[in-house]
């Protein structure tokens, strides 16, 4: 007998094996690249809630040379060729947060995430997503997908 969830698609054997296959897809990404850019999926996808073309997709790309810190962690033992930035959560909209460079810019830092940074009302360097966006919309070459505004600070 089939259980609400299992016909439907979302039982645990179906999740799991979606969740896999989102894993999968992110590895042979990664191997194919330059080893600079590594990409996670993140969210619905990677819990294996959501099919290929159901909902967004949500991921997270970890670049070489830069490095993502909360407030008040040290960042004297990292390589001082590492870009460091710092993560507030206090200042902005619940679920969201600005990264602003810390008063050291290591020597490797990509050209689209230089160009991407902007000072705040404050003069303080951050990291916009609206500059980074902007970029990365532009060297992609996909045709087939849609994209729609921007939701959300």
């Amino acid at each position: 007998m089939c259980t609400l969830m299992n016909c439907l698609g979302y039982g645990p054997h179906i999740r799991q094996a979606r969740g896999d296959a989102y894993r999968k897809r992110d590895r042979l990404f990664n191997a194919r690249g330059t080893g600079i850019l590594t990409q996670i999926t993140t969210g619905s996808k990677a819990e294996g809630l959501s099919g290929i073309y159901e909902s967004d997709r949500d991921k997270l790309y970890v670049v070489e040379g830069i490095m993502c810190l909360e407030n008040g962690v040290n960042s004297d033992k990292l390589p001082r060729e590492t870009t460091v930035f710092t993560l507030k959560t206090g200042v902005c909209y619940h679920g969201h947060s600005r990264l602003y460079l810390l008063e050291r810019r290591g020597a490797i830092i990509p050209s689209i995430t230089r160009n991407a940074q902007c000072e705040d009302e404050h003069g303080l360097v951050v990291l916009s997503s609206a500059l980074l966006l902007d970029a990365i919309s532009g060297i992609q070459g996909m045709p087939y997908v849609v994209r729609h505004e921007r939701a959300g600070p």
